[in-house]
């Protein structure tokens, strides 16, 4: 409510990365949790909150931040997870929050050479 009520029609949140590498500088306490599960859950939830107000969610940053030792403002991380770990960990978080009809996807500046 308090966002249309401004006229913003689009968040871009929220952060469903699995705060997965204690060292990670950037998402550290902006994710909801350190596992796929409470991430999936409770990024839904706020997927569907925000957007039956109106404004549009935007899930960020896929295909998942959680797991650098890096600042991506500063370098470009490298990840070096296979598409089964990515399917496996990273990806549950988004693919709930789809379900869930999330509107908008922002990608991450990572490398994932695997």
């Amino acid at each position: 409510g308090q966002l249309r009520q401004l006229g913003v029609n689009m968040n871009l949140a929220p952060v469903l990365d699995i705060n997965s590498n204690s060292q990670n500088p950037i998402i550290n306490m902006r994710a909801f949790g350190s596992t796929p599960a409470i991430v999936a859950r409770l990024g839904a939830a706020y997927i569907r909150g925000l957007q039956a107000s109106g404004c549009l969610a935007t899930g960020k940053h896929f295909p998942g931040h959680g797991d650098t030792a890096r600042d991506s403002r500063l370098e470009l991380p490298i990840v070096n997870r296979t598409i089964d770990e990515l399917r496996a960990m990273e990806l549950v978080p988004f693919r709930e929050g789809i379900q869930a009809g999330l509107r908008g996807i922002m990608s991450a500046h990572i490398t994932y050479p695997k």
